[in-house]
C-alpha cells in the first residue's frame, strides 16, 4: 500500500477550505431567501469564517495572522467582549501590553461589567507597574461582585506595592469575613504582618493558615523561619517535625530540619534526618551532601563522609561544594595528597576557588614546602586576590621565613584593594612591632579602632605597647579594661593589665591578674615571663624561678631568661 503524506501548510489549506465549505453550506439554507436575510447570512459568514481562521492560526501559533483576523472580525461585532478578550490574550502573548490594554479598555465601554476584563486590565496595568490604575480595577471588580475573591488578593498585593499595608490588611479581612476559611487570604495576611515586623499576628495568622491545610509547606516554613529569627530552637523543631508528623513523605521540611540540627551543631539529628530522606528517596543528592557534612563535621565516620561526597561527585561533577568538602574530609585524615588533588580540581570561577587555595597552602606549609605555599598563593592573587584572608595569609608565610619586609609589601598591597580591612591593618601593625617600628605600628592600630572603635585586640594591642614602654598607663589601663570587658577570660588580655600594674607598682593587683592569666593560658612563654618578673619583684625568689624554667621551656631561644635564672641561681641555666 501506498502511503501519502500531507506537508503541514498543505493540510491547513485544506481544513480552512473545508471549514469554508461547511460554513457555505450552513448559510445557504434551501428556499429563497430576502435581500436582508441575504446580507445577515453574509455577515455571519465573515464573521465564522475569520474566526475560524484566527484559531487555526493562533493553533500554528502564527500570532499576527491571528490577531489580523481578530481585527477583521470586530468590523462585524465591535461590542464582542469575549473577541476583544482573546484578541488582548494574544497581545499578551506578543508581549504587546499596551495593545492589550487598549483592546480591554475599548471592551469596557462596551460593557463596563465584564469582570474578565477588569481582571485581565488590572493585571496588566499592575504587571506595568502602574499600580495606581491597578488598583482601581481591582475595586471596580469587587464593586461589581463581592464574592470574587481573587480580586482581594491581587489588591491587598498592590497595597503593599504602592506603600500602604495597613490597606492591605483592611482589604484582606474583608475577604476574611466574607469567606472565614480562604486559604490564601489567610496565609497573605500572615505575609504582610511578617513583612511589618507584626511577628505575634503573623504568627497568629500563619496558625491558622496551616490549620486550613496542614499540608501548606510554605506556611510551615515561613512559621518556623519566624521562630529561627526569634532564635527560638525548641518552637522550630516542633514547627517542623508536626508538619512532617502530618505530611511523612515532606522531603524539602525534613531537608530544611536536618538544616536547622546542622547549625545548631547537632550532628547526630542532622544525619539521621538526612537517613530518613534517603530511606524515602535514595536519589535525593541534597540529602547526601547534608549526610556528608554532618559526617564530617561529627569527626566520627570520615569514610562515611568520603562516600557521601563520592556519590554526590559521581552523580554531579561540577558540584563544587562537594569536591571542596571531600577535599576538606581528606585533608582532616591527613591525606595531604588526595586533599591537595581535591582542592585544585576547583575552577576558578568557584566561590570556593580562593579558600580550596588557601587550605593547600596550609597543607603545604604543614608539609615544610613554604615556598610551593608562596608560589601558589602569589598566583592565587594574580588570578583573584580581592579578599583580604589571601594576602594576610601569604604575610604570615613571609613572616615565618623571617622575610619581615616581604610581608610589609603583601600587606600594603592587600590593603591598597580592600582599604577598610581590619585583619590586614592588624597583622601589618604587628609586623611593624616586630620590626621594632613603634610609631607605625601604633598608627596602624588606630586605624583598626577607627573601622571598628570597639575591636579588643587593637585595644589590648595599643595598651600592652604604652604599658610595656611605660607610657600612658593610665590611658593603658583603660584601653585594656575595655578590650577584657568586651573579651572577658581571654588570658592574654589579662596579662596585659596585669603587667600595667606591674608597671604602676601595683604588685598585689599585677600578682592577681598575672596568676589568672597564667592559669588561663599555661603554655604561652611571655605570660610565664611577666608572671617570674613579679615574683621576684616582691621577693619570691623560689617562685620567680620556677616561672623562669617553665618559660624557658616554652622558649628555649630566649636567652634573657638564662640570663634571669643565673641570676637567681648564681649558675648557668641549663638545657
Amino acid at each position: 500500500m501506498v502511503r501519502m503524506t500531507v506537508k503541514p501548510k498543505t493540510a491547513f489549506i485544506i481544513i480552512v477550505v473545508t471549514i469554508t465549505f461547511i460554513i457555505s453550506c450552513a448559510c445557504f439554507p434551501e428556499g429563497q431567501m430576502k435581500l436582508e436575510a441575504a446580507q445577515e447570512g453574509e455577515g455571519t459568514f465573515n464573521r465564522y469564517y475569520h474566526y475560524s481562521l484566527a484559531t487555526l492560526y493562533t493553533l500554528n501559533g502564527e500570532i499576527d495572522k491571528a490577531i489580523n483576523e481578530y481585527i477583521k472580525i470586530l468590523r462585524f461585532d465591535q461590542t464582542s467582549v469575549e473577541l476583544r478578550l482573546e484578541l488582548a490574550s494574544l497581545h499578551v502573548r506578543k508581549g504587546e501590553k499596551e495593545k492589550a490594554i487598549a483592546v480591554l479598555e475599548k471592551s469596557i465601554t462596551y460593557n463596563p461589567e465584564n469582570l474578565d476584563s477588569h481582571l485581565l486590565l488590572g493585571g496588566l496595568y499592575g504587571s506595568l507597574k502602574e499600580f495606581d490604575k491597578a488598583i482601581r480595577e481591582y475595586e471596580t471588580v469587587i464593586g461589581i461582585n463581592p464574592e470574587k475573591h481573587e480580586a482581594y488578593l491581587f489588591l491587598s498585593i498592590f497595597f503593599q506595592e504602592v506603600g500602604n499595608p495597613d490597606e492591605a490588611i483592611t482589604v484582606l479581612k474583608k475577604l476574611l469575613t466574607i469567606s472565614p476559611d480562604h486559604l490564601m487570604g489567610s496565609y497573605y495576611l500572615a505575609k504582610i504582618y511578617l513583612k511589618m515586623g507584626a511577628e505575634d499576628d503573623a504568627e497568629e495568622w500563619l496558625k491558622k493558615t496551616l490549620a486550613l491545610k496542614p499540608a501548606f509547606e510554605s506556611a510551615a516554613l515561613d512559621l518556623g523561619h519566624l521562630y529561627e529569627t526569634q532564635e527560638n530552637s525548641d518552637k522550630v523543631i516542633e514547627t517542623y517535625r508536626e508538619f512532617i508528623r502530618l505530611n511523612p513523605e515532606a522531603i524539602p521540611m525534613r531537608l530544611r530540619l536536618g538544616q536547622i540540627f546542622f547549625r545548631m551543631e547537632k550532628y547526630g539529628e542532622a544525619e539521621r534526618v538526612s537517613r530518613e530522606v534517603l530511606e524515602i528517596d535514595d536519589s535525593q543528592m541534597d540529602a547526601r551532601f547534608a549526610l556528608g557534612l554532618s559526617l564530617l563535621f561529627a569527626g566520627e565516620n570520615l569514610d562515611g563522609a568520603i562516600d557521601e561526597f563520592l556519590i554526590v561527585l559521581e552523580n554531579n561533577p561540577q558540584n563544587h561544594k562537594a569536591r571542596f568538602f571531600l577535599a576538606s574530609a581528606y585533608e582532616k585524615m591527613n591525606n595531604y595528597s588526595g586533599a591537595l588533588q581535591e582542592f585544585a580540581l576547583i575552577p576558578v570561577d568557584s566561590d570556593l576557588y580562593v579558600n580550596s587555595r588557601i587550605h593547600m597552602g596550609f597543607i603545604l606549609k604543614e608539609d615544610g614546602r613554604i615556598e610551593e605555599a608562596i608560589e601558589m598563593l602569589t598566583n592565587c592573587i594574580d588570578t583573584k586576590g580581592t579578599e583580604d584572608e589571601l594576602f594576610g595569609f601569604l604575610a604570615a608565610l613571609y613572616e615565618e621565613n623571617n622575610q619581615l619586609h616581604r610581608a610589609e609589601d603583601i600587606l600594603k598591597k592587600g590593603l591598597s584593594v580592600v582599604p577598610a580591612s581590619i585583619d590586614l591593618h592588624y597583622k601589618l601593625g604587628v609586623i611593624y612591632s616586630k620590626m621594632k617600628r613603634d610609631e607605625e605600628s601604633l598608627q596602624e592600630m588606630e586605624e583598626v579602632l577607627a573601622i571598628e572603635p570597639e575591636n579588643a585586640e587593637a585595644l589590648n594591642f595599643i595598651g600592652y605597647s604604652y604599658a610595656d614602654r611605660g607610657i600612658k598607663l593610665d590611658e593603658a589601663e583603660r584601653m585594656i579594661k575595655r578590650a577584657m570587658e568586651l573579651k572577658p577570660g581571654n588570658g592574654y588580655i589579662i596579662d596585659s593589665l596585669g603587667w600595667v600594674y606591674y608597671r604602676q607598682d601595683k604588685m598585689e593587683e599585677a600578682v592577681k591578674y598575672l596568676e589568672e592569666a597564667f592559669h588561663i593560658t599555661p603554655k604561652d612563654p611571655t605570660i610565664a615571663e611577666h608572671l617570674g618578673e613579679v615574683y621576684e619583684k616582691t621577693g619570691k625568689r623560689q617562685e620567680a624561678l620556677e616561672m623562669y624554667r617553665k618559660a624557658l621551656e616554652l622558649n628555649p631561644e630566649n636567652d634573657s631568661l638564662r640570663e634571669k635564672i643565673d641570676k637567681l641561681t648564681g649558675q648557668p641555666a641549663t638545657e
